[in-house]
């Protein structure tokens, strides 16, 4: 037997299995080293999706405008207007009516009782305690004893059943599923503004009822969270034994502090966006926004604070200047009203030609054409002001309770008899 030869390949071979083309390299040239091709493997893609783009400073910038300009602004605005509506407190409530009244006659004396009001109120607000009680409810009350308390202290159950609902969705991470027995609750939970339980076993109750829902409220260290929904802060460590947290602020001086699990509520978390998910623009687009977010809520949240510290009185010596300037202000321009002082007035004389001719026009209008409803008018807005300012009141209760019948009378009509399948005629 002779050894196998090499023969070269047949036509039909070649056009077969038709071998690849060659790259012939010019005369005079260097041949470019082999590029070597592999398949990506799993590690690939994990490096790849290990770069990630932070924007929890989006989330962080929209917790803080939550907070400081929703929580700590409006809604401390809103709770005041509606205590002064509701009269829970006639020394204050009252010389605001009288003080209204006496601005829808003269207009002329709001310079002087404008001043007046906010020195009223910074004058009121040196106790931190009065404070609180004037800007505190459902929406912005602390998850502790303390908010818990001051959302009782309203009589409403209404305004117990938004807070309860802010701690079963927001510091339990739940849901209502029976709003009957939920509202139930809300409604037995305190008497006469007084809470009968404390806030702890409110929690107990709520973690193991069957209408709530609860996804879990266990922290873990890295965990971003809010302590009495105010400031920010990370978990460090979690005692299940004591219930204690360990946590580091993320603002200031960056303490660390050991405090009740109550007091920590889950901050909103944004996810990291991962790079290979991004394109090049998208991915610029996104960095840009979360540098604007921090602009307009650095910005937002620091005007609304020097508010906040002016009539809390953070800055003693600020807020004294501020009182005594309105004060001031106040006095000067009831001095000027009631013709004490003089100059001022004289000052101005020359510019009342225009408020002459005014005046005369009005006068025409009023005693030939639009006397009477001009009468109504005055008269019906003052009533409406005087009306809607006292029927919050709590010795109004049996009025608004015969109001609200009224209305549900002409409103609401019974149409179930009509209905009704044994009442109905036949087809």
């Amino acid at each position: 037997d002779q050894p196998d030869q090499k023969r070269s390949p047949a036509t039909s071979d070649l056009v077969v299995h038709m071998p690849p083309p060659k790259k012939f390299v010019p005369y005079g040239t260097t041949a470019p080293a082999p590029v070597t091709r592999r398949r990506p493997t799993s590690e690939d893609f994990d490096k790849a999706r290990g770069d990630k783009l932070n924007v929890q400073k989006i989330g962080d910038s929209l917790s803080d405008m939550k907070l400081v300009v929703l929580e700590g602004g409006l809604y401390s605005i809103y709770y005041f207007c509606k205590y002064l509506i509701q009269w829970r407190c006639f020394a204050l409530s009252a010389p605001i009516l009288v003080a209204g009244v006496s601005m829808y006659f003269d207009p002329a004396l709001g310079w002087t009782l404008w001043p007046a009001f906010f020195a009223l109120i910074l004058l009121v607000s040196i106790s931190e305690r009065v404070r609180k009680e004037l800007t505190t409810g459902s929406q912005n009350a602390p998850f502790s004893q303390e908010g818990f308390e001051s959302v009782a202290r309203w009589r409403e159950t209404e305004t117990m059943k938004r807070y309860l609902c802010r701690v079963v969705e927001t510091a339990l991470r739940g849901d209502v599923k029976d709003r009957q027995e939920f509202d139930a609750c809300a409604a037995c939970c305190f008497s006469n503004g007084i809470p009968k339980v404390t806030y702890r076993q409110l929690v107990h109750v709520l973690q193991h009822a069957k209408f709530v829902e609860v996804r879990g409220v266990a922290f873990e260290a890295g965990d971003h969270v809010l302590i009495d929904s105010k400031r920010r802060a990370m978990v460090l460590a979690v005692t299940e034994e004591t219930g204690e947290v360990t946590v580091q602020y993320q603002d200031g001086d960056k303490n660390i502090e050991t405090v009740n699990v109550s007091q920590v509520v889950p901050r909103l978390l944004v996810p990291p966006i991962p790079v290979w998910a991004l394109s090049g623009g998208l991915k610029n687009t996104i960095i840009s926004f979360d540098h604007l977010m921090g602009k307009v809520s650095g910005s937002l949240t620091s005007s609304v604070q020097k508010v906040i510290d002016l009539f809390s009185w953070k800055s003693p010596g600020t807020s004294f200047m501020v009182f005594v300037a309105l004060v001031t202000f106040s006095a000067a321009s009831a001095m000027v009203h009631f013709g004490v002082w003089k100059e001022p007035e004289e000052l101005s004389e020359t510019e009342h030609g225009i408020e002459h001719w005014f005046h005369d026009f009005l006068w025409t209008l009023k005693h030939h054409f639009l006397w009477v409803l001009q009468k109504l008018w005055y008269w019906g807005l003052l009533g409406a002001g005087v009306f809607l300012y006292t029927f919050w009141s709590h010795w109004l209760v049996e009025l608004r309770a015969v109001a609200k019948i009224i209305f549900r009378w002409l409103t609401m009509a019974r149409m179930a008899p009509i209905h009704w399948a044994f009442l109905c005629r036949p087809s």
